[in-house]
């Protein structure tokens, strides 16, 4: 946990620029992120979502525990089925590959400044999603996936925007410390993200934001929501409603 730890600090301080910003969602990845971040270069939190959402309930609870500057974003139902129509329309994505890239979008249009921190990948690293606790060795694929599609077409969306976006979780040193941990020891008693959790008790983070469960982005911003509402309301799949607005 303490290679973890220092590896994690490194990978945020090599990434820090002369205006840094954070995706900040109050969850256990973004706030190490933030907590390291703090220790390095001033920065600012953007947290995105509908309006009494739970991401931005849970990232001013958050960010008054960190004590972190935070700016939150709230998406108007409109631009929501905008952004998905043309992340649909020029990337090909699937329902949910727009639905999670929806808020980056949003929010990445907010950003002033040009370095922005992300935490994607982690919950491929360290497994923070319900299915691998029935299957561990998703993770591994998931991963490659992340690593080869994912984050390189995010990257390219932010250079649209005049952003460059750095993402710790996927920094070498940390993959490869993590990855010589097996997926079933990462997960070990059902506690999905435990090796991330060990290291942020390491760095002495408040124990409320350790302790915090998962909510995917689509629905803790409740993108997929308004994606759903919409399709019911013109009787049709989400799929089907992503096409028609495409």
């Amino acid at each position: 946990m303490e290679a973890l730890a220092e590896a994690l600090v490194r990978a945020v301080r090599d990434g820090v620029g002369r205006e840094n910003a954070l995706l900040f969602s109050g969850g256990l990845d973004s706030s190490v992120t933030a907590w390291i971040l703090q220790g390095c270069a001033p920065f600012t939190a953007y947290a995105g979502g509908l309006e009494g959402s739970h991401d931005l309930l849970w990232a001013k609870k958050a960010s008054n525990l960190l004590g972190i500057p935070l700016v939150t974003v709230v998406f108007r139902e409109g631009e929501v089925l905008r952004t998905a129509a043309w992340l649909y329309s020029e990337y090909g994505l699937s329902v949910v590959e727009v639905s999670f890239e929806v808020p980056l979008v949003l929010v990445l249009r907010r950003v002033r400044e040009r370095t922005v921190f992300t935490g994607q990948g982690a919950d491929e690293l360290f497994g923070g999603y319900r299915k691998y606790l029935e299957d561990p060795s998703l993770m591994n694929a998931d991963l490659e996936r992340v690593i080869s599609t994912t984050s390189r077409r995010e990257m390219e969306i932010a250079r649209q925007m005049g952003k460059e976006l750095v993402m710790p979780y996927l920094h070498p040193e940390v993959v490869k410390i993590v990855r010589a941990i097996s997926p079933e020891e990462r997960i070990a008693g059902g506690v999905r993200k435990r090796i991330l959790r060990e290291a942020a008790e390491r760095m002495r983070m408040p124990r409320e934001i350790v302790a915090k469960e998962k909510k995917a982005v689509q629905y803790g911003s409740g993108v997929m929501r308004v994606l759903k509402r919409e399709a019911r309301r013109r009787g049709m799949s989400v799929e089907g409603l992503l096409r028609e607005l495409a």
